[in-house]
């Protein structure tokens, strides 16, 4: 059962004129099975797509403090590197 702030949601979409065509565009492609589709269409159509579905947040890979231990890590494993190739070097290994 939908709640009162619901209905009147759809009913104020449905008095959208924008909106009732961008869902003709959506229905009106989506029959169009093996049919050519015009450029014009394909653009509406991926512009009422990208209206309905919301974007994705965008996030770092890696965050700023974590880049920031990692690149200690980093130098710290190539120093303590450095260090025993200069005592391997001072053994004559």
């Amino acid at each position: 059962m939908l709640t009162e702030g619901e209905k009147n949601e759809i009913k104020e979409m449905a008095a959208s004129a924008t909106l009732r065509e961008e869902f003709r565009t959506l229905r009106r492609n989506s029959l169009t099975r093996e049919g050519n589709i015009s450029v014009d269409d394909l653009m509406r159509w991926l512009t009422a797509m990208a209206q309905i579905c919301p974007q994705p947040e965008s996030r770092d890979l890696l965050s700023t403090t974590r880049m920031r231990r990692f690149e200690m890590l980093f130098f710290a494993l190539f120093s303590l590197l450095d260090v025993v190739l200069n005592v391997l070097d001072c053994l004559g290994a």
